[in-house]
């Protein structure tokens, strides 16, 4: 489905909690089956240090999933975001239907990609630590780069 989408006005459902007009819109939880999946709050919530603080010891991008406009940064191909595409395209879907999101409306990733995004978002951490060599390569990262690992999976 990949288009050309203009990326002003459009969030990006993997961003910094430092980036400007950040909002949370998920939180990672735990499923009985040990594999961790975005649990979509009903509305998205401008970031505080209050809800920050509330990730405790970990990275908040570790543990909450967090929308901001695009700034076109090195996924951005001056055309699409590629790591969208990466996203629809080397992950299986997480889920079977659309999860609830409050962000879908404004997401980057489902404008350009549709619903073979949304399908995999649930399974998308921002940072990880120790990534594998596959989620490196899913990230857009070099290989061997862990230590700079800071967007995705």
């Amino acid at each position: 489905m990949s288009k050309a989408v203009e990326a002003q006005g459009l969030m990006c459902p993997s961003a910094q909690q430092t980036h400007i007009g950040a909002q949370v819109f998920g939180v990672q939880i735990q499923t009985s089956s040990g594999d961790v999946r975005v649990g979509y709050l009903p509305n998205a919530y401008p970031v505080t240090d209050e809800l920050m603080a509330l990730a405790g010891s970990a990275a908040p991008t570790e543990v909450l999933r967090i929308a901001a406009p695009c700034i076109k940064c090195e996924h951005h191909d001056g055309t699409n975001c590629t790591l969208a595409k990466r996203v629809a395209t080397m992950l299986d879907p997480a889920v079977s239907g659309l999860p609830r999101c409050a962000i879908r409306s404004t997401c980057l990733w489902f404008r350009q990609e549709g619903k073979d995004a949304c399908l995999r978002c649930p399974q998308i951490t921002t940072v990880k630590r120790a990534p594998t060599e596959f989620e490196q390569v899913l990230s857009g990262l070099p290989v061997g780069h862990a230590e700079d690992f800071g967007e995705l999976m």
